[in-house]
Parts: C-alpha cells; structure tokens; sequence
C-alpha cells in the first residue's frame, strides 16, 4: 500500500512530459451489498501548472453477460440512482473521484474505460483503459 501511495505522489510531483490531464489510478473494491462495487479514481496534472484544469469525464465498463459482450455506462450503474453522476472535474493538482455501483446480476466485468476531455480547443482527451481487478477494501 505504501508503494501504491508513493507511486500516486510521484506522479503529481514528476509527471511526464505531458500537459493537461493525467488518468492516474483507480481502484476497485468491493460494497457492503452483493454486487456493489466503490470506483475510486484519480485524475492529476502537473504541479509546475498553476492554473485550474475542467472538463467531461466518462466512464463506461466492458463486460459480458453470458456469452454476450455487453458496455454500461457508469451513469446507469450508480446503486443510488438518487446521485449525480460524476461526469465533470474541475481541479488544480489532483482529484478523487467515487462512485458506488451496482452491476446487474449475471454481469461478469473485464474493464473499465475511462476518458477524461478537458475544456478548451487545444486540449487534449486522455483515455485509459483498466482491467477489472478488485483491490483490498
């Protein structure tokens, strides 16, 4: 967990080269509820930049239901349907993002992909691809 945490800061502090977003991490971990899953995932920039980064965040998980291949949108999958959808960000050095879901019985997940579009015209969209892999609670 230690190394975990410390390759998350050096990421902020000594980014790449790259501008703009970075997907950092994210982490699966199980609910308290059959088939509730915690997605927390990080979005960073470089720390050199001084300015407030925002944009559209989507998020979408890749999986089968049986033998059919099946795509859901994060925002269908919320176990709250009374929460809002984290779909945009807005931040200086690095943000948190969480969402609890719930996937339908009999769904059997392979991935998640994410991609974050920042605003503006000479911004660029990340995407990232994760495998479905549960962390420890």
């Amino acid at each position: 967990m230690l190394e975990e945490n410390l390759g998350f800061y050096r990421g902020i502090v000594s980014p790449d080269d790259s501008k703009g977003v970075q997907i950092q991490e994210l982490r699966i971990t199980t609910a308290d509820a059959p088939n509730h899953y915690r997605l927390q995932l990080f979005l960073t920039q470089a720390l050199r930049s001084d300015r407030p980064i925002s944009g559209v965040l989507n998020m979408r998980i890749l999986g089968q239901i049986g033998s059919v291949s099946s795509e859901l949108q994060l925002a269908e999958l919320l176990s709250d349907k009374g929460l809002k959808t984290p779909d945009k960000f807005r931040f200086r050095y690095f943000q948190e993002v969480l969402a609890e879901i719930l996937l339908p019985e009999g769904f059997e997940p392979s991935s998640v992909e994410i991609s974050a579009r920042p605003a503006g015209k000479k911004s660029k969209t990340v995407e990232e691809s994760f495998v479905w892999q549960l962390n420890a609670g």
